[in-house]
């Protein structure tokens, strides 16, 4: 018969060297973590709450940045919609502007005009029939381009005034909602830093700029534009 332990004999577990104190082998080591009491975390609750509020109220107006300048110049990016072009007929018409430049580059569907090759070339067209007098506005196209399309819009404005001896020092440039603060990154870029460009945007429609997060083109749009813009600011493929 095999002897068993008396029940009240302890059982002695020797450490391995590598864990025992002072052990100038040993793998692991004890350390004391702080985490928050009950108060704690109902206070760190409370600030994420209040972080999110207020990220959620100013999101868009950060991103649809509207700062005009006084300018005798304005830019209308040409792909923009309907009525994005009326508001810019109006502020062209209005807003004494000696020179309307029009960017964009070539459209991916054909257009029922054959003189229309490109978005410059619409966005013009676009302008006209809302008022605007034509020999205000000027078409200028950019080549294609898969990526970065709108510095390259803002680089063939500045070959254009650069070839034609156009000084460019101030302007007014009209974009769509969220993405005109990376349109104007785009264009400062662009044009350098001596030219001074002032924003319009124009609100989107598709959802309510105020409580964007309810509709999803408005979270669509700010998870759109919250890696555009990093990935504008950071990119170095801008092609000069």
């Amino acid at each position: 018969m095999s002897e068993s332990r008396p029940a009240h004999v302890p059982v002695i577990v020797r450490a391995p060297a590598s864990l025992k104190p002072g052990s100038k082998w040993r793998l692991w080591k004890t350390r004391s973590v702080p985490l928050p009491t009950l108060r704690g975390w109902l206070v760190l609750g409370g600030l994420m709450v209040v972080v999110v509020l207020i990220g959620l109220r100013l999101a868009y107006p950060f991103f649809a940045v509207n700062h005009r300048v006084d300018a005798p110049v304005l830019v209308v990016e040409g792909w923009g919609v309907d009525y994005m072009m009326e508001l810019a007929a109006a502020e062209a018409t209005n807003g004494g502007y000696q020179r309307v430049f029009v960017t964009g580059g070539p459209m991916e569907r054909t257009s029922a005009a054959p003189r229309i090759k490109s978005w410059a070339d619409m966005g013009g067209e676009l302008l006209k029939e809302r008022g605007v007098p034509a020999h205000l506005i000027t078409a200028v196209p950019s080549t294609e381009r898969y990526q970065n399309r709108t510095f390259s819009a803002a680089w063939a404005l500045r070959e254009y005034c650069r070839t034609n001896d156009i000084p460019l020092t101030r302007l007014n440039l009209v974009s769509l909602g969220m993405h005109t603060r990376r349109s104007r990154l785009s264009f400062q870029r662009a044009l350098g830093p001596e030219v001074e460009i002032g924003t319009i945007a124009v609100d989107s429609r598709e959802f309510d700029p105020k409580r964007w997060w309810r509709f999803s083109e408005g979270v669509k749009s700010v998870i759109s534009e919250s890696i555009g813009l990093p990935y504008a600011w950071l990119s170095v493929d801008y092609g000069n």
